[in-house]
């Protein structure tokens, strides 16, 4: 009998263990969320490079691996390589509700906030010494949660909603981010890590001597016309609250891009700010759409790319973006006519939130032919862009529709504000 019973316990340990379709070994069970997390610094602080890639998405970890397995990458102490010590102080999930204010790559995702403290080897913008602060995007895949992004948090968006550590360190990190509003980027010393803004010269060179008047806004992006055909509200900053990048890193990967800048595999290339916009636009937007279309999408392209130079979203390979649909699709020397008119149109005029300045994700999608799109959704439809265009809808009424009201510039009630640079 006890021969019996200790069999029939046997057996039901083994069909416990398979019953998700695959066999754990006891030390090996599947980690739930937060354990990820904690596995990813605990991988970066011994620098196991195999099991961190391990710990990433199908679909990223061949990006991550060939990263880690690039020589060039660890000998300039590139990304993760930068990394010398790693732990982590802190981290929280951020509520289902609030998911979409931040660059979300799979809609059924977790988003966690994390604080992690470094040591590193050379300090630049995406890993500093003392405590760094990311966002990390966590997927279920055959029961088990992998990661598929991890961009450097918007602290200032995050303290605006209370999703906050609400800790001092935390504090004085948004002092850091606020500096990045005019170019300056700081460590948590206070030594300049680099400047990264247009000069005077360049800022002449697409606007004039001074910055764009209200009026000249206004009648850019259709202010001043009176056959309004919505009921968007949208006003002009009277403050230049912003400094516009001169450049981005993007993380090369497409063959067009490694082959133009001569890389033998994927890569981090510095790229003209306003060249980045030009060769993006063409490959996010129909260059035969109406002009109104194009400036939107101007404007849109300009602001996800200038949002990820202050909140880097390809920290772990030393990119502030991908040059595919994981941030946008930027193609070395696909400038055309049409996309550089609308760029050179909304030259020196950005977007932020009315309410407290800080720039917002404004994030896009394909959406349908034919199609408007969801009113007030955050998330800017490209082909609902043309369908407003077509019926005579003006830059700021489309961009109003989108973005007005949305969690992505404070909730109802809430709206966009044009600034000049």
């Amino acid at each position: 009998m006890k021969k019996f019973l200790f069999y029939l316990f046997s057996f039901m340990i083994i069909l416990f263990s398979v019953s998700n379709g695959r066999i754990y070994a006891q030390d090996d069970p599947v980690l739930n969320p937060t354990d990820v997390v904690k596995k990813l610094v605990e991988f970066e602080n011994n620098q196991d490079w195999t099991n961190l890639s391990n710990l990433w998405s199908a679909d990223m970890r061949d990006t991550i691996s060939e990263f880690l397995n690039n020589p060039e990458n660890k000998k300039q102490h590139i990304g993760l390589f930068n990394i010398e010590k790693a732990s982590l102080v802190a981290q929280k999930e951020i509520p289902e509700e609030y998911k979409m204010l931040f660059p979300n790559m799979d809609e059924s995702s977790l988003l966690y906030y994390i604080a992690v403290d470094y040591k590193v080897f050379e300090e630049d913008v995406f890993h500093m010494n003392g405590v760094n602060y990311f966002l990390v995007e966590l997927v279920n895949e055959n029961n088990d949660w992998k990661i598929k992004q991890v961009q450097n948090a918007p602290i200032d968006i995050l303290k605006s909603y209370e999703l906050g550590f609400n800790s001092e360190d935390e504090k004085a990190m948004l002092d850091v981010i606020n500096k990045r509003y005019k170019g300056e980027y700081f460590n948590r010393n206070n030594t300049v890590l680099e400047i990264n803004r247009l000069s005077e010269d360049e800022l002449t060179k697409i606007r004039g001597k001074e910055p764009l008047t209200k009026e000249q806004i206004s009648e850019k992006v259709g202010l001043d016309e009176t056959s309004s055909t919505s009921q968007s509200l949208v006003s002009i900053a009277t403050t230049a609250d912003h400094v516009a990048p001169s450049s981005i890193k993007v993380y090369m990967t497409q063959y067009t891009n490694t082959n133009a800048y001569g890389c033998s595999a994927s890569c981090v290339k510095s790229v003209n700010f306003s060249s980045y916009v030009k060769n993006v636009l063409p490959n996010e937007w129909r260059i035969e759409w109406p002009s109104n279309s194009l400036k939107t999408g101007a404007l849109a392209a300009k602001m996800y790319g200038w949002y990820g130079v202050y909140y880097p979203l390809a920290s772990p390979v030393g990119a502030h973006v991908y040059d595919d649909t994981r941030s946008q699709v930027y193609l070395y020397n696909t400038e055309r006519a049409a996309t550089t008119t609308a760029v050179i149109e909304v030259d020196g005029i950005g977007l932020h939130r009315k309410d407290n300045k800080a720039l917002f994700l404004t994030e896009y999608v394909a959406g349908t032919s034919g199609s408007p799109g969801t009113q007030s959704s955050g998330r800017f439809s490209q082909w609902g862009s043309k369908y407003w265009a077509d019926k005579g809808w003006l830059p700021y009424e489309i961009l109003g529709y989108y973005y007005n009201g949305s969690s992505k510039v404070g909730g109802s009630g809430k709206e966009f504000e044009f600034f000049n640079y």
